[in-house]
């Protein structure tokens, strides 16, 4: 009985996270690149404090206020999502960092101390390829590079154009 107790905690709390994450992705008030990066930071923190992995955010000192729209906040914030999920899911980090920098671009420089990965490994599963493909439909592309002392993905797209919500 305890343990379906747990469970069912378990999932109330996934239900709750992902109920706020859609309410947030729906909310245009939020269409500008503070609040994505609050947002994110945010997340970041909730993802990793139940998994012993530090989490840290890196922001400017001064966010330009510029408009980001839904569906690119939502590719964006999903790209993020993306890669937090791996650093749990296979890194054995103790550490994990993300630092977000705006020059005509937004770059967000996600890094890990784990184990690493080999990159050009077939065994890989979907979740690089869909960060890739997000990244793409927002103009941003993502650069992966992995060793023994851990991993650092960097995320660049452009945030100064329009995007629209095509498949």
């Amino acid at each position: 009985i305890r343990r379906d107790a747990v469970k069912i905690a378990e999932n109330s709390q996934k239900v709750s996270r992902r109920l706020s994450e859609v309410i947030w992705e729906l909310n245009m008030e939020h269409d500008n690149l503070e609040d994505l990066l609050l947002f994110i930071q945010k997340q970041g923190k909730d993802h990793f404090s139940a998994t012993g992995i530090n989490f840290s955010m890196i922001l400017p000192l001064d966010i330009p206020k510029i408009d980001v729209p839904g569906y690119a906040r939502r590719q964006i914030y999903l790209a993020v999502k993306e890669c937090f999920h791996n650093i749990v899911k296979h890194s054995d980090a103790d550490t994990a960092r993300c630092e977000a920098e705006f020059n005509e671009r937004l770059t967000l420089i996600i890094s890990d101390n784990g184990k690493g990965f080999d990159i050009g490994s077939k065994s890989g599963g979907e979740g690089l390829k869909n960060l890739k493909y997000r990244l793409a439909k927002i103009d941003g592309d993502a650069d992966i590079r992995s060793s023994s002392a851990g991993t650092v993905i960097t995320l660049s797209m452009s945030i100064n154009t329009k995007y629209h919500n095509n498949k």
